[in-house]
């Protein structure tokens, strides 16, 4: 939602939020990162539990959020193509602060779902439900 995300977030903290998620969607697709200034902006604001994702594409991308105030980091387009940095991610900091996000499109009028990356703008051919078996036994 647009608008300043401190202020967003704390306004939904005081309308009775448990956790905030904070996802920078286009953040891969500029091959940019997350704005830790942000993030920083963000924790400063909340009491409660916040996620962070985009753009994360390495360990040390999760280490910065998460020492940027992120209780979790969130990965999607970095997972699918190297699956192993959900199991790095999960040994070094732990399975409660790793999250795989997921996003699919439907397949035809069957109830499939294909898993795309950058925003939705990619399709890779997994199916979404394998995926995330497998991102769950990873971690």
């Amino acid at each position: 939602e647009a608008g300043l995300p401190d202020l967003r977030a704390s306004e939904y903290e005081l309308q009775g939020a448990d956790e905030i998620v904070v996802l920078d969607i286009s953040a891969t697709d500029e091959a940019r990162k997350t704005k830790l200034d942000t993030v920083k902006s963000v924790r400063a604001a909340l009491s409660i539990p916040l996620t962070v994702g985009g753009g994360v594409s390495t360990v040390d991308d999760a280490q910065a959020l998460l020492e940027a105030g992120a209780d979790k980091v969130s990965i999607n387009s970095a997972a699918v193509r190297d699956p192993n940095l959900l199991t790095v991610m999960a040994l070094r900091f732990g399975r409660q602060c790793t999250v795989v996000a997921i996003d699919a499109v439907q397949q035809g009028s069957e109830n499939k779902w294909e898993v795309v990356v950058r925003a939705g703008k990619e399709r890779t051919g997994i199916d979404a439900v394998e995926w995330a078996k497998e991102a769950v036994s990873r971690g």
